[in-house]
């Protein structure tokens, strides 16, 4: 279990390697010439979610579960709960909801109908856990969420054993390595979930070849790996009648937007549904892990984690900052969905090195960023937080 969760850190490390109200990160350097950095937000850094071990990911929608009156906003999120791993329950990474009584007070589901409002990580109970086959049996996080026709359909991340049923970094004996794929589910309440039977999106080659790099992270990815189909990003499109899915990849040497489309009548559940448009050596944007789009009017909005520096930012409001505090949020804009522009990047919390893994909310005038902070000198993500930015600033973007 130890080097297991060693190789997971690792894992993660190699995927992953204000003015209104704010009290963000300062600076003295001028944006001339560079990506801005987006000051015009309401940060107010009041913990949503907190005293967990390890979570991230939250996914906001404004829709009401059943028998839950008085709380007409739910959150999934997922990582650890209160130990490494979340020993007891199946596989490594699951996943949670809260319901909101607005999008500042939270509680987050316990069981057998209850709440908990104390912030108590060891009484929570997941929604998501892994599975027992070979696509899903390890990691299992990073929901996206849309409500279509009294229906919540969910796309995640799997890391898994792939076919062989052994994991790369607990039998050396594995042939097939460990298998990165984004895998669906569906349910009526928001808290049962059926999962798809197999693969929603995956670099085939994945499937059944070891390509080292789970035995070795130092050598980076190898050449022609495709693969590492994570952090998906759901959206049912009326203006073209689609289902539309951004996410991130490896495109060869970097962690890119990879893109596909479902018809609006297919089963999305199952992988012929989707017409995968962007992948391989052909990413939609580069070097941009962990897409999250929203779409608010006729135009599109992503925000990311990449290092602003490689997307224009000043490399001097990083001066003395190194590994995690490199990366920070970024904002990209399209007016279609398929080609993006950077708009500016936000810097952390000031009493955090990094905001990172985000998702986008948006309502009346506002789109609210949700995201995680980083545990100063620890990849750990230990507090959910929103940002706030109004309409007259992002439609300027």
């Amino acid at each position: 279990m130890k080097k297991g969760l060693i190789l997971f850190a690792a894992i993660i490390v190699l995927i992953m390697v204000i003015s209104c109200s704010t009290t963000g990160k300062t600076s003295q350097y001028s944006d001339e010439g560079f990506l801005p950095r987006i000051t015009e937000i309401t940060r107010t850094q009041k913990n949503l979610i907190y005293n967990y071990r390890n979570m991230y990911h939250p996914v906001v929608l404004k829709e009401q579960l059943p028998g839950n009156e008085g709380y007409p906003y739910t959150m999934w999120f997922f990582g650890w709960a209160f130990t490494d791993t979340n020993i007891g329950w199946p596989g490594c990474d699951i996943t949670f909801v809260a319901r909101g009584k607005d999008l500042y007070t939270w509680e987050v589901y316990s069981g057998n109908g209850t709440w908990d409002t104390t912030m108590n990580p060891e009484i929570w109970v997941p929604v998501i856990v892994a599975g027992e086959t070979w696509y899903d049996n390890w990691h299992i996080g990073d929901s996206t969420v849309v409500k279509r026709d009294g229906v919540f359909y969910m796309m995640m991340s799997s890391q898994s054993s792939g076919p062989d049923m052994k994991y790369s970094w607990q039998d050396f004996s594995d042939i097939d390595g460990d298998l990165t794929c984004i895998v669906g589910a569906v349910s009526i309440d928001g808290i049962n979930w059926t999962k798809s039977n197999g693969p929603v999106l995956v670099w085939e080659p994945e499937i059944n070849k070891c390509w080292g790099w789970e035995h070795d992270l130092s050598q980076g990815w190898p050449k022609g790996f495709y693969g590492c189909y994570l952090r998906p990003s759901l959206m049912f499109d009326e203006s073209i009648n689609k289902w539309r899915m951004w996410h991130d990849y490896i495109d060869g040497e970097l962690m890119s937007i990879g893109y596909a489309e479902a018809d609006a009548d297919a089963d999305i559940m199952l992988s012929s549904s989707w017409q995968h448009m962007y992948k391989d050596d052909k990413p939609m944007y580069r070097d941009f892990p962990n897409p999250d789009v929203i779409k608010i009017g006729d135009r599109y909005y992503c925000t990311g984690d990449p290092y602003p520096v490689h997307h224009g930012a000043n490399p001097a409001h990083f001066k003395g900052r190194a590994g995690w505090e490199l990366r920070q949020m970024v904002f990209l804009v399209s007016d279609d969905g398929y080609t993006w522009r950077e708009a500016g990047w936000i810097d952390s919390d000031s009493d955090t090195t990094a905001n990172q893994v985000a998702c986008l909310y948006h309502e009346d005038d506002t789109m609210y960023v949700f995201y995680a902070t980083q545990k100063m000198g620890s990849y750990y993500l230990d507090k959910i937080r929103v940002i706030e930015i109004k309409k007259e600033v992002f439609e300027k973007w």
